[in-house]
């Protein structure tokens, strides 16, 4: 029996998307084929999204060929069709994804659900990719999309049985905990015998900040309990 192949939808911030099509436009034409050296000042992190996104979006093909939807956007960026261009493809775009939902008034779980078939490592932000394209297009969608979830809170005593304070404290940082920014990416860590951690930093990473992450990895060490090394200072 065929496995139905689903296709990976795009999960790079908006920002290098937006940049990408700037470059693109400052360009006497569309180049055509389109690769990852062309994305001038990205790094190698937002390359690698990049480019995958624009095949996912139809604007590249095989061996990165151009595709005539990628001519019409670049054609309409900076210009007054811009918005009705991006909002047409948009919908073109996720149209099978999101269906026949009504996007200016279903719940932010709704939404979500559109996107259960996407790889759950990136389906947060594949969600806020096209929430962005939205923004940028100027259609109006539900306001229950970006508004923070809140925990529930009750008026009336408990019959339950009061939790463990392990169990509050976990369901505390799962409930009250911020949204990770914008242009961000969460990175799992893993320890053995040990709770799993995560790691955010922003999707567009440069050497500096790999350096900043290492110098921060110094003052791990030091928390716990490593005397080895003492990059960030003299030992006494």
């Amino acid at each position: 029996m065929a496995t139905e192949t689903v296709t990976a939808l795009p999960y790079v911030a908006f920002s290098a998307f937006d940049t990408f099509l700037k470059q693109l436009k400052a360009l006497p034409g569309i180049p055509d084929h389109v690769d990852k050296d062309m994305m001038e000042g990205m790094s190698g992190a937002t390359r690698a999204h990049l480019y995958p996104a624009l095949r996912s979006l139809d604007l590249i093909g095989d061996q990165g060929k151009s595709t005539p939807k990628l001519s019409v956007l670049v054609e309409a960026y900076g210009t007054p069709k811009w918005n009705e261009t991006l909002a047409a493809f948009t919908k073109e775009t996720y149209a099978d994804s999101i269906g026949t939902l009504n996007i200016e008034t279903a719940s932010r779980a709704r939404l979500d659900a559109c996107f259960k078939d996407q790889p759950q490592s990136t389906r947060k932000r594949a969600v806020r990719f096209y929430l962005n394209c939205l923004k940028e297009a100027g259609v109006t969608f539900s306001p229950l999309f970006t508004k923070r979830r809140e925990r529930s809170k009750s008026n009336g005593a408990s019959t339950k049985r009061r939790p463990s304070s392990s169990t509050r404290d976990t369901n505390s940082r799962e409930n009250s905990d911020p949204p990770d920014a914008e242009g961000t990416v969460r990175y799992p860590l893993f320890f053995r015998g040990k709770p799993e951690g995560s790691l955010v930093v922003p999707e567009e990473l440069s050497a500096a900040d790999c350096r900043v992450i290492e110098l921060q990895l110094a003052v791990l060490r030091a928390y716990a309990g490593d005397e080895s090394e003492y990059p960030l200072g003299r030992r006494e």
